[in-house]
């Protein structure tokens, strides 16, 4: 099934209404921008609860939300949130300093989601592994036939996993943000 027939059965379904943009981005990504309900929403609970920040993703068939509300909103919210659907699971977090805001902000923003899901595993964990070994550091940095020794692995993968991770990176750079 091919992209613009998964979105043409959710509008079928009335699950949106209208998906006035599809467009192919790099490998098998795509930019979908998509109409659907508001009312009777948990988008529309957060907005009505005046939640601060807020994503939303999909793990094991169910989706989670993870917020940032202040602390005399949040029974508001999980009640408003009952009026709407069963809520299997709510854990509340306290924040304790700006830097744990800023983690999560990081974490959760456009350019985290455009890597999880351009980069494929092994050109994540290659990128992530040749960083600790200080393959791109300015100065005194290790070659590629070092690392290659250093993580076992075939000096040509490693280069190839490198140059397509930071191909992807550059195109979202250029053509994206």
């Amino acid at each position: 099934m091919d992209i613009r027939e998964y979105f043409n059965g959710l509008s079928k379904k009335g699950l949106i209404y209208e998906v006035p943009v599809i467009r192919h981005i790099t490998g098998r990504l795509y930019l979908v921008g998509f109409m659907g309900p508001y009312q009777g929403t948990v988008r529309e609970r957060l907005v009505m609860n005046n939640i601060l920040y807020f994503n939303s993703f999909i793990e094991n068939g169910q989706q989670n939300w993870l917020i940032m509300a202040p602390m005399d909103k949040v029974m508001d919210l999980k009640e408003s949130l009952k009026g709407i659907g069963k809520v299997t699971y709510f854990k509340v977090q306290p924040v304790k300093s700006t830097r744990d805001v800023l983690l999560v902000v990081m974490r959760n923003n456009m350019m985290s989601s455009y890597v999880r899901l351009a980069l494929t595993g092994s050109e994540l964990n290659t990128l992530r592994s040749v960083w600790k070994l200080g393959y791109f550091n300015l100065n005194n940095r290790p070659t590629l036939s070092d690392v290659s020794v250093m993580l076992n692995k075939n000096k040509s993968t490693i280069d190839r996993q490198i140059k397509s991770a930071i191909h992807k990176l550059v195109n979202y750079v250029v053509n994206i943000t």
